[in-house]
């Protein structure tokens, strides 16, 4: 099985194990690693840097499965969860002080400046905006460990989320596959099709 084939059928039993048998998430990549043992899918250890958008447990849980994994929130999701803490007349300006910390910052230590800066601005007025910035800051920062060529590309879980709400699209009028070759197919040919809409280069 090619490497593309076990990401694909990996991503539908994902789905399948997140969507319908684990309600705690801590438990899921236990779940996963097991599944992929038992599957010889060749995927177990692979995993570099794992996004997620703060679903609770879900990090605690890849940390104690995946101990070389380096996790990241998603900064997207971040910005949108503080941002709800800030009155709309305000909301215009914070976001952009949030731009010098995720989006023009070089390094780790110039986001961390920018950070502090954020919270002497603004911190008084939105405690609790800024303060999910300082509890999340660990998961935050691996972001920085790339270059910034590559950052424009993992900075957010929106991307994959796109993928898996296309390949839901063509899976969710199945009520259920006889066996994962079938599931297998289901999302190649899902893939294959959003596929064909990725026309766009990115930026820069």
């Amino acid at each position: 099985m090619s490497l593309i084939d076990r990401v694909a059928l990996l991503n539908h039993r994902l789905q399948h194990i997140n969507t319908i048998q684990y309600k705690n998430l801590t438990d899921l990549p236990h779940k996963l690693i097991n599944w992929c043992d038992t599957n010889n899918t060749g995927l177990v250890g692979r995993i570099q840097i794992a996004y997620t958008d703060n679903l609770k447990g879900f990090t605690d849980g890849t940390e104690g499965v995946f101990h070389q994994t380096a996790t990241q929130l998603c900064f997207v999701h971040q910005i949108r969860n503080c941002r709800k803490y800030v009155v709309w007349k305000d909301r215009k300006a914070f976001c952009a002080d949030l731009k010098l910390v995720v989006y023009a910052a070089p390094n780790h230590q110039a986001a961390e400046d920018a950070i502090l800066d954020l919270e002497d601005k603004w911190g008084q007025k939105y405690a609790l905006a800024t303060q999910s910035w300082k509890n999340n800051w660990d998961n935050l920062t691996a972001y920085f460990d790339y270059p910034m060529e590559i950052r424009k590309i993992i900075y957010t879980t929106n991307t994959i989320e796109n993928l898996n709400r296309g390949i839901r699209k063509y899976t969710k009028t199945k009520v259920q596959f006889n066996e994962d070759q079938a599931a297998l197919k289901a999302v190649y040919l899902a893939i294959a099709n959003i596929e064909k809409k990725w026309s766009m280069p990115i930026q820069n």
